[in-house]
């Protein structure tokens, strides 16, 4: 009788958890107009200087850099168009489960007090650059400064667009609370695969051998991802009407100015 080999088994890991990342910030400035009626509610709206400018840097040393704005000086909005765009959290080779710091803030470039909203899009991209829609957005992860004055919209908040909201009011040149820390991919990733055996038989001079190859084809291997931050801010006055036309939000603001979400 020959003598049958054990049969060995040949591990082949596919992972490559090299995921760069690419991000965009757009800022945009809502001008009040005078006197705009809606069949639910009436604002009397200012035609002053509004303006927004989106702020990256570290808290601990006070250094910031302007990433993009939108102004309007009382005739025309600076940029022209209304939206800059910007790269964050761009060149990285991230690894899951490691933190990233970066942070992130808004302040008022403009000449009135405001009210001011930041929404967050995150979602995974291909390899051709396009929105993957089937990868989970939630392993996107940001690092939120919830001790901070700002309050997340759950009301409408998905795993793709967070919304969140600057709980008080924001005088002329002054800046909110750090709203973003930092960026970290869920360690789940590593754990997101599909597992394949392919068995080869080989017949050598002591007989027939069986080898088995088990192959890990990672869901997340070679992605790329996008977060993309768009702020808002609009006036004080009349603040609910103006939130309510500026942005469809039902809200109350209280004696000390601050902001409620309904």
């Amino acid at each position: 009788m020959k003598k049958v080999n054990k049969s060995p088994i040949i591990y082949l890991v596919l992972l490559m958890i090299a995921l760069g990342s690419l991000a965009y910030t757009t800022v945009s400035a809502v001008r009040a107009t005078p006197s705009e009626e809606s069949d639910e509610y009436t604002a009397t709206m200012i035609s002053s200087n509004i303006g927004v400018t989106l702020q990256e840097g570290d808290s601990e040393k006070d250094s910031w850099t302007n990433v993009a704005y939108r102004n309007y000086n009382g005739s025309s909005w600076d940029p022209a168009k209304g939206v800059m765009g910007s790269e964050i959290f761009a060149g990285l080779n991230l690894e899951a489960g490691v933190s990233y710091k970066d942070e992130f803030r808004v302040m008022n470039s403009g000449t009135i007090d405001e009210f001011v909203r930041v929404i967050v899009y995150k979602y995974w991209l291909d390899e051709e650059d396009n929105k993957d829609t089937s990868l989970d957005a939630s392993l996107i992860t940001l690092d939120y400064n919830e001790a901070g004055n700002w309050a997340k919209d759950t009301k409408f908040s998905t795993s793709e667009k967070e919304i969140w909201y600057y709980l008080k009011p924001l005088a002329a040149d002054d800046y909110t609370d750090v709203l973003i820390k930092g960026l970290q991919l869920d360690g789940a990733i590593k754990l997101l695969y599909t597992e394949d055996e392919i068995v080869n038989e080989v017949v050598d001079e002591s007989g027939k051998t069986i080898y088995t190859t088990i192959t890990y084809d990672y869901a997340y291997n070679g992605k790329s991802f996008k977060v993309l931050l768009e702020v808002d801010g609009v006036q004080i006055k009349h603040g609910e009407d103006a939130v309510k036309s500026a942005w469809g939000r039902d809200v109350t603001v209280g004696e000390d100015g601050s902001l409620k979400l309904q």
